[in-house]
């Protein structure tokens, strides 16, 4: 079989991923298009470094995917600017929601056509054309230009930038800005100024003509000045008038305080006062001035920094040339706008967002942030380490594509279960599922560094915004498989010390420093005749221990205050019998808590001191318990076990919190 094209096989491979959504290995995509694994590999190596295709690890293999990347149609959406993107043969590639409303059309309509022979194309003149072709030769073109619709004329700062595609070819950008409003206000303060200059003039002539109504006219004169000046001042913008060499004529009381105008003797000019003397600005103030008056109708926007007593600020100007009157010269209008809130808040916006990520990235346990579209957001580094797929493979995609890495297929994570409650398919996937104060927590199983099955502990929450709507969810991972592994064999090891001090003779109970009973062996009840199930929980005052009971009080307390072990012997009367018991007291400590507990160990020495030779029936019994004890505690061997006390290796089982 010939071999063929390059481009023929890594579209092959392409169609070959595509049918399976879930990734290949590269055996079996070598085997699916009859190719060799070398070849295989050498052609998805090229393919994940061109980006087309993407890899994770799965075992000791990797699993290639198709690249899923975030569609440039959802972040266009997102722009309020009607925008257009055209290749180099001027056919429409992408255009947003908001220039589709604009010219009331349909995507339909656009894409895949040459913009020149589109309902487009009536807006495509020479002159337009001729700016486009400039703009696909690498030279953005930035113009103001009107749009004439049935119903309106909208004013547009147009923005015509360069671009290169993915693979390379070239393609243009424009970007429409509509300055209806700022273009109308700037004409209405023109016609304003204009209305008043030829109020003025037709003034200066009834004056020459008719003296005799010079104070009235005067006194007219006067109101319309106060109140043109009134508008200025009480502008909320700054408002500065420049001369066509850049010095300044006119500025309201708002511009003269913010920029430090103070001095009426001094001269001050446009590079300055409006533009600082800096070197970043040194450019454009040198082309400012030069560019309004040569170019008509020329409209310059710059949002500048400043510093006033000591803090700074910012201001979005607007520059324009005011047209000359008769023998006058063109003078340059500069408006002001503070944008320092805008600015100061998008900052701490910016501010709050890194510090979240850098919170949740150095997080000891695996976590990460989806928002509302199930999108991951944020992915710390433990979360790297646990699943082997790092931060930018997964941020901006669907949840689903990640969760395999976890538990080795894809399923609900617990952070599903903010956006959907009430769904039972979720919750199956958990157990031990708790709810406090809007938290969940939950168990369930996945898939270790290792391969290996281990247990997670899973926390989510919801992310919510200043309005209290929910905006996201938050989930971290926590390897509880040695926990849960130690509690069983616990569990194990406690019900085998049990039925070992059930198994004994020697009358055995455990109280806890409130004297309350933890545990008391069968040997006790049978001679008691007592369960200890009921003596459990209650304190000896209520169920005497044998013997006298203020001795008990004295004892248990000495053994309490020294934390030292005791011996005794006592007597006492039961069942019309008298009873001598020989009783080791044993204080030790919980391993988890450090709680002092009491171990008393009775032997009943009746026999001893009626001189009889048995001391026990079944001390081979007690031989037997000690050999089972030691296959639990290895360190201590059999010798050592007959040779102390069996309520010495009670003590060291108790030890391991068996109890």
């Amino acid at each position: 079989m010939a071999r063929t094209p390059v481009e023929g096989i890594q579209n092959d491979i392409r169609d070959l991923l595509r049918t399976y959504s879930k990734g290949l290995s590269i055996e079996e995509i070598s085997t699916n298009l009859s190719i060799s694994r070398t070849t295989t590999a050498k052609y998805l190596n090229a393919m994940e470094q061109t980006g087309q295709i993407e890899s994770r690890p799965y075992g000791p293999a990797k699993v290639y995917t198709l690249a899923e990347r975030v569609p440039i149609n959802n972040l266009l959406s997102l722009l309020p600017h009607p925008i257009l993107m055209l290749d180099d043969s001027f056919v429409v590639k992408l255009v947003n929601e908001s220039f589709l409303e604009f010219f009331q059309l349909s995507a339909e309509d656009l894409i895949g056509r040459d913009i020149r022979y589109s309902p487009l194309g009536e807006y495509v003149s020479e002159a337009r054309l001729d700016l486009l072709n400039q703009a696909m030769n690498g030279e953005p073109q930035f113009l103001e230009e009107d749009i004439t619709r049935p119903d309106a004329v909208t004013h547009f700062y147009i923005r015509i930038i360069p671009t290169l595609f993915e693979q390379g070819s070239r393609g243009i950008i424009i970007i429409l800005e509509d300055i209806t409003e700022l273009k109308n206000t700037l004409t209405n303060m023109e016609e304003l100024v204009k209305e008043r200059t030829t109020e003025l003039e037709k003034v200066n002539k009834k004056l020459g003509e008719e003296n005799t109504r010079y104070k009235r006219v005067r006194e007219e004169l006067e109101l319309s000045k106060h109140q043109y000046e009134q508008l200025v001042e009480n502008s909320t913008d700054l408002i500065l008038k420049f001369s066509s060499v850049g010095e300044l004529i006119f500025s309201n009381s708002l511009a003269a305080k913010v920029l430090g105008i103070d001095s009426p003797e001094k001269k001050y000019f446009l590079k300055g006062v409006c533009i600082p003397d800096t070197p970043d600005m040194q450019d454009f103030a040198d082309s400012l001035i030069d560019s309004l008056l040569t170019t008509p109708n020329l409209i310059k926007k710059r949002e500048i920094e400043y510093s006033v007593e000591s803090q700074p600020i910012w201001i979005s100007w607007t520059f324009k040339v005011i047209a000359p009157h008769e023998r006058s010269s063109p003078e340059i209008l500069c408006i002001g706008t503070d944008t320092t809130d805008r600015v100061q808040s998008e900052r701490k916006l910016k501010e709050s967002e890194h510090g979240l990520s850098e919170v949740i990235n150095h997080l000891p346990d695996p976590t990460f942030v989806i928002d509302t579209d199930r999108r991951v957001i944020l992915w710390n580094k433990a979360m790297e380490e646990m699943t082997g797929v790092r931060s930018e493979h997964v941020i901006g995609k669907e949840r689903s594509l990640f969760t395999p890495s976890i538990f080795g297929y894809s399923r609900p994570i617990l952070a599903d279960f903010v956006f959907d409650p009430d769904n039972i398919e979720i919750k199956s996937y958990f157990q031990n599922m708790t709810k406090e104060d809007g938290v969940l927590t939950a168990e369930t199983k996945g898939i270790g560094k290792d391969g290996k099955e281990v247990v997670f502990w899973v926390k989510a929450s919801p992310l919510m915004d200043v309005e209290g709507n929910t905006i996201g969810a938050i989930q971290s991972m926590r390897d509880i498989t040695s926990i849960r592994t130690l509690e069983n064999a616990l569990i194990k090891s406690e019900e085998l010390v049990r039925n070992i001090l059930n198994a004994s003779k020697d009358l055995i109970v455990v109280l806890s420093a409130e004297r309350q009973y933890i545990f008391v062996n069968k040997a006790y009840e049978m001679f008691f005749s007592c369960d200890g199930k009921e003596l459990k929980g209650n304190h000896i005052s209520e169920n005497p221990l044998p013997g006298d009971q203020e001795f008990w009080r004295v004892t248990l307390d000495s053994v309490m205050r020294t934390r030292l072990g005791n011996r005794v012997e006592l007597s006492f009367s039961y069942q019309s019998r008298d009873i001598w018991l020989d009783c080791y007291l044993i204080p030790f400590f919980r391993e988890s808590s450090g709680e002092m507990q009491i171990l008393l160990d009775f032997r009943d020495i009746t026999r001893l001191k009626g001189k009889e030779t048995t001391l026990w029936d079944d001390e081979i019994t007690l031989q037997e318990i000690g050999r089972q004890v030691s296959r639990i505690i290895p360190q201590i061997t059999k010798n050592s076990i007959i040779q102390v006390p069996f309520i010495a290796i009670i003590l060291i089982a108790l030890y391991g919190n068996f109890l």
